[in-house]
């Protein structure tokens, strides 16, 4: 019964690489006919529901290093590559559904083959799996499933769009805008919030980011083309009264479609908006007219790109962090590359700053402005009185605050929505 296993003696073991003592007891509970092996996920029930990801992670070096005869993995090494054989890859899944009380195919293994990918995986399954008919045979305590991330194709122009969601399409619409170099999966935090308040979340890739197509334009897109295509993911997806939330590089874009399509929005959330600058930037081209290079920095592995990626987002939860670089990492050759455009966004045709507090000065729904107490932004006054209908609101955190305060952000965007349609 893994009830009675002692998993902290195990650990030693391990530590002191005394495998000999472990095999009788692992062969005992790995190998035994799986219809009478007990599942055991009181460890997990009673866990903070943040921390699944880490204790899984936890107990899959432990079995994963007898398994493998004292090779020890880390968060990032590719088990195949250590030696993992087929039939390693069955009692792992045995293990898995005794452990977790998720089923899962072997193949699936080939998809997350890192310990830290399965157990972000794992984690997400687990969150998914309680229902109260399954607490009240088992005796465990009622989990809150997360809602699961739903991803949809908008083709705009010929292009094509990933759009996340989170919640049931007929609650009322919060519409989440995400910062440069981001992607839609970033808002996750804050829309298991919203869900949890009954909204319905809707994320888009802007294009050239995350999954969505890449610009057509060798110049990148500007800001009319990202207004444009976010007021037709709304057509697509048939959202009114729209709550839109906008972050960094995407509050520019929010402010566009406040301003100049007032009738779709019920409320407006800056979260941590950026200035423009004084006038307009020019394009930047060489002397003979030509579009510079931008490359991407290649990677030698995961590990690598999981390590620059965690040292712009230190706070972010690691679950998310490794689906988020899983998602946009693509191979190149002998090398992962982002798969984000270099060139998404355009270095000119964008807005300046009179025209932008022009833009502010129209917009008369409801709004927020939501600062970082510990943000690098500077808080700019006149941004901030232009907007006649702005809350502004300071929490504590950084620049990052829908995965570092998601439920304060929660709370702000929730009252917005509901006094804009009151």
């Amino acid at each position: 019964m893994l009830a009675d296993f002692d998993w902290q003696r195990v650990a030693a073991l391990v530590d002191a690489g005394r495998f000999d003592r472990l095999f009788d007891t692992l062969d005992e509970i790995t190998r035994r006919p799986q219809g009478s092996q007990a599942i055991d996920t009181g460890w997990l029930s009673d866990a903070d529901p943040s921390t699944h990801a880490e204790l899984i992670l936890e107990r899959l070096k432990t079995y994963t290093a007898v398994a493998l005869e004292g090779r020890q993995p880390d968060a990032h090494t590719n088990l195949f590559q250590l030696g993992m054989d087929s039939l390693m890859t069955l009692d792992l899944v045995r293990w898995v559904r005794r452990t977790t009380g998720v089923t899962m195919e072997p193949r699936s293994l080939v998809l997350f083959p890192t310990l830290g990918a399965l157990s972000a995986q794992l984690a997400k399954l687990f969150a998914t799996r309680a229902t109260p008919a399954d607490a009240a045979a088992t005796g465990a305590r009622v989990q809150h499933a997360a809602p699961r991330r739903q991803e949809h194709r908008v083709v705009i122009e010929g292009a094509e769009h990933c759009v996340s969601s989170w919640g049931e399409p007929s609650a009322r619409p919060v519409l989440c805008l995400h910062g440069y170099n981001d992607q839609g999966p970033i808002w996750q935090e804050v829309a298991r919030a919203l869900v949890g308040r009954g909204r319905y979340v809707i994320a888009p890739d802007l294009k050239g980011h995350g999954l969505s197509a890449r610009s057509p334009h060798a110049r990148g897109s500007d800001l009319a083309d990202f207004t444009r295509d976010i007021g037709a993911i709304c057509d697509a997806l048939e959202l009114r009264e729209i709550t839109l939330v906008g972050h960094s590089l995407g509050t520019l874009i929010a402010v566009a479609l406040a301003a100049h399509q007032p009738e779709r929005l019920a409320g407006l959330c800056l979260v941590e908006p950026i200035s423009p600058p004084l006038e307009a930037p020019r394009a930047s081209t060489s002397a003979d007219g030509a579009v510079p290079v931008r490359k991407h920095r290649p990677f030698a592995n995961e590990a690598e790109a999981l390590q620059v990626f965690e040292a712009f987002h230190p706070n972010m939860p690691s679950a998310l962090r490794t689906e988020l670089v899983q998602r946009v990492l693509v191979r190149e050759g002998e090398r992962l590359v982002w798969r984000t455009d270099p060139y998404a966004v355009a270095s000119s045709n964008w807005t300046y700053r009179k025209e932008y507090l022009a833009q502010l000065h129209k917009i008369a729904v409801q709004s927020a402005i939501v600062l970082g107490e510990n943000s690098e932004i500077t808080r700019d006054d006149e941004l901030v009185s232009a907007l006649p209908n702005a809350r502004v609101v300071s929490v504590s955190g950084g620049h990052w605050i829908h995965y570092e305060q998601p439920e304060r952000l929660a709370e702000v965007i929730d009252l917005l929505g509901k006094l804009g349609s009151s």
